[in-house]
């Protein structure tokens, strides 16, 4: 694998990780906050540059804690449709396990120790 195809497959870190839902729940957040639902486009245009950079941040981060070679094996992995698929499962049942937590918590609250 060439050096510039293991630098782009690097910068896989940040969407593989959840790293890119973190960002954008921060530009979602900043731009409720100011009342906006659409971020103008000069705006839009620098917060690319941003997550451009926070995406190498990432990448940088990932190689470094992991080694080269390890870091674009776990992106295999990570990227791989059964753990995607996994993934996507655990999110969609989230909902329903915070209820049963919740439930089991009041239940909990209930023990005398």
């Amino acid at each position: 694998m060439s050096n510039e195809h293991a630098s782009e497959r690097l910068l896989a870190a940040s969407r593989v990780t959840g790293a890119d839902v973190l960002f954008l729940q921060v530009v979602e957040h900043i731009a409720a906050r100011h009342g906006l639902r659409k971020l103008p486009g000069q705006t839009r245009e620098r917060i690319e540059e941003v997550h451009a950079e926070f995406r190498r941040a990432c990448a940088e981060s990932f190689e470094r804690r992991l080694g080269h070679e390890q870091a674009l094996q776990s992106i295999a992995v990570l990227e791989s449709a059964p753990l995607q698929r996994f993934l996507a499962a655990r999110q969609a049942m989230a909902p329903a396990f915070s209820q049963q937590l919740g439930e089991l918590q009041k239940r909990m609250g209930d023990l005398e120790i």
